[in-house]
């Protein structure tokens, strides 16, 4: 499985994966992001079921990168009209959540391309950071501890657990987020959700646990460290 990972995660993190056979393509950082959240890869790149979606700069930056990426994800590269900003909300371009046919983002601030994508239906969101905020499970249940991301969540029929917020490391901020602190593979194949930290450690960590196993998910923790919002490990088989 290839997993992609900003470059700066936890070292043990990034042991934890290789141990598990994993092949890690870590992202370099995009300058015009701000310096805490430059290499999350849920910042730099949104994969739709047609296309890796990125900006014209980052294209220029990881060439080498999206190039190897394109062709194992066997999908094209295509470019949004926008490009970052260093200050909400110029860096939230790409930061959306897909669930089954529905995208959850802040419509007013995301990029044109996924805001009129054909395949989605729009979730309006007042969290900007909606991937960040949230660990999508399957096609219809998903876990944050967003108010407004649970509303919309529920209000499509999504099974929906509402957790405490904080708990989650970020280096640069008071908190990080759960979503952000774990996996997602956006073309599924998995039936496990990683942890880039001790899901012990969380507040809400058994409900979080029983909720997955609900809809079909094991939990894997990777590592004794605390949970540290990596913006998301994206898993590609």
């Amino acid at each position: 499985m290839l997993v992609i990972l900003d470059t700066r995660a936890p070292k043990q993190a990034h042991e934890a994966l290789k141990a598990q056979g994993n092949t890690v393509l870590c992202l370099p950082p995009h300058p015009l992001l701000p310096e805490p959240t430059c290499s999350h890869p849920d910042m730099l790149l949104f994969f739709a079921p047609d296309a890796i979606y990125t900006t014209k700069s980052y294209q220029c930056i990881a060439h080498t990168e999206l190039t190897y990426l394109e062709g194992i994800c066997k999908r094209p590269l295509r470019l949004v009209d926008e490009e970052p900003g260093c200050t909400y909300p110029k860096d939230i371009l790409l930061n959306a959540l897909p669930l089954g046919k529905h995208l959850f983002c802040n419509t007013k601030h995301i990029a044109h391309a996924l805001r009129t994508h054909e395949f989605y239906r729009l979730c309006h969101v007042n969290q900007g950071y909606a991937k960040c905020s949230a660990i999508p499970l399957g096609s219809s249940a998903l876990i944050t501890a967003d108010p407004s991301i649970a509303t919309a969540a529920k209000q499509i029929g999504a099974d929906t657990l509402l957790v405490s917020a904080g708990s989650v490391e970020l280096a640069g901020y008071d908190y990080g987020f759960l979503g952000g602190c774990t996996s997602f593979a956006p073309y599924g194949s998995t039936d496990r959700i990683l942890f880039c930290g001790a899901l012990d450690a969380h507040p809400d960590a058994k409900r979080v646990r029983d909720f997955c196993k609900a809809h079909g998910f094991a939990t894997v923790s990777l590592g004794d460290f605390p949970l540290t919002d990596v913006g998301t490990i994206f898993l590609i088989e």
